[in-house]
């Protein structure tokens, strides 16, 4: 089906080249694609098209906010980078050798990142 192949080009630039020999990683985005509907895709390039620049609305964020992104995600970059430079009390972290999938191709380095963020004493707790 189409949108099989649209994901079949795309998939291994979702990823850090480190990882695209990894045939179980790539079985595993592939399954989720397969639950991806084309709506969904629709959606997903539509926002990206049609976006808003509300850079000028990060800087009223106020809760503490972290941020995850790969080095290699070659999706939002530029997108990550201007999160980081607007949003105030912000904790940025960048996985080396990962891509736009970080949570799938670092899933524990990802937990454990959000596990110590979270345990840090100055958290505020809500």
């Amino acid at each position: 089906n189409k949108q099989m192949e649209f994901f079949d080009k795309y998939r291994s630039m979702c990823i850090d080249e480190s990882h695209t020999n990894q045939a179980d990683l790539l079985d595993n985005i592939k399954k989720m694609q397969l639950n991806f509907s084309r709506q969904g895709l629709l959606n997903q390039v539509k926002t990206d098209l049609e976006a808003k620049d509300t850079t000028d609305q990060l800087q009223h964020i106020k809760c503490e906010t972290l941020l995850i992104h790969g080095e290699n995600d070659q999706f939002y970059k530029d997108e990550m980078e201007t999160l980081n430079l607007h949003i105030p009390n912000n904790t940025f972290i960048e996985l080396h050798q990962c891509g736009h999938m970080t949570p799938i191709e670092k899933p524990i380095e990802v937990t454990q990142i959000i596990k110590d963020w979270l345990s840090q004493p100055n958290r505020t707790s809500h």
